[in-house]
């Protein structure tokens, strides 16, 4: 009898540890793509592993599959059920990085720039570039390290890069003309949107379309100067008036998306340009995403 009910608080400690994964050991080589796990559960219950499971590079379609083993049903128990997981060809985790400011073909002043990059593996969001592995170099000479990053450049004509880890591969580099602004550049700040990805459920004559309000701190830091402003998209494709979407700081546009087989997407990189009286620039950029079901 005693035996008996010693038997049964077992199987419930067994049940109750359910989805416990424990990494009892990996025994495969360098090139193998099965690795053996110990998981404690009840048995008949095939579990399908998370991706955070395996190191970094392997596919998300992991095949998981229960071998011979037993588990608590009925009153009885047994050891731990055996699992084998296998999983796709490795997948390599290729850094990129970009360049999202400065824009591509702006001219800058010779004042403080802020330099600001994106560092993503593409087909792994879940991975991390770490900011000191992210170099930012003026002809080929090192600024500094990080995501963002603020600098004065000399006038001129320079190619401006960054990379992740020390590798040009994984970079992206643009040209910038410095000029020598007379007094201060203009300020350019976008406040309105934030980074939007959303339905668009209104439609016109133009198809469908999502009402997106646009406002910026837009304004010469020199006494008394005057400023004129310009928001751009870089899907004008899709727009009725093209690229150009307003010509003040604050403003309610219709950003429309182009209509595929069943769906549509369309990215818009909207930009703000901010000129002043002595032609100084300057400029800010947000992302607005606008899917619809066709």
């Amino acid at each position: 009898m005693l035996l008996k009910v010693l038997a049964i608080v077992l199987c419930l400690l067994i049940i109750g540890m359910q989805k416990r994964l424990q990494n009892i050991d990996r025994l495969t080589g360098r090139d193998a793509q099965t690795i053996r796990w110990r998981y404690i559960t009840t048995a008949g219950i095939t579990h399908r592993f998370p991706l955070s499971s395996f190191r970094s590079g392997f596919s998300r379609e992991n095949l998981v599959e229960q071998l011979p083993g037993f588990g608590c049903l009925g009153g009885s128990f047994s050891g731990d059920n055996v699992y084998k997981v296998t999983v796709a060809e490795p997948q390599i985790a290729t850094p990129g990085v970009e360049i999202v400011r400065p824009i591509t073909g702006t001219d800058l002043c010779d004042t403080n720039n802020d330099l600001e990059a994106e560092a993503v593996y593409g087909t792994f969001p879940e991975l991390d570039i770490p900011d000191d592995e992210i170099e930012w170099l003026l002809d080929g000479v090192s600024l500094g390290y990080g995501r963002r990053i603020t600098e004065r450049l000399p006038v001129g004509m320079h190619v401006l890069s960054v990379r992740a880890y020390g590798d040009g591969s994984a970079g992206d580099s643009m040209n910038v003309n410095v000029l020598d602004c007379p007094g201060l550049p203009p300020v350019a700040t976008i406040t309105q949107p934030g980074h939007i990805d959303e339905y668009a459920t209104e439609y016109d004559a133009n198809g469908y379309y999502l009402d997106v309000t646009l406002s910026a701190l837009a304004y010469d830091q020199d006494a008394g100067g005057t400023v004129t402003v310009e928001w751009t998209t870089s899907r004008g494709d899709v727009q009725p008036g093209g690229e150009i979407l307003a010509t003040e700081a604050n403003a309610t546009v219709r950003l429309y998306t182009s209509c595929g087989i069943g769906f549509g997407t369309a990215e818009h990189e909207i930009v703000l340009t901010v000129e002043d009286e002595d032609g100084n620039p300057a400029q800010d950029r947000v992302v607005v995403i606008v899917r619809t079901l066709c």
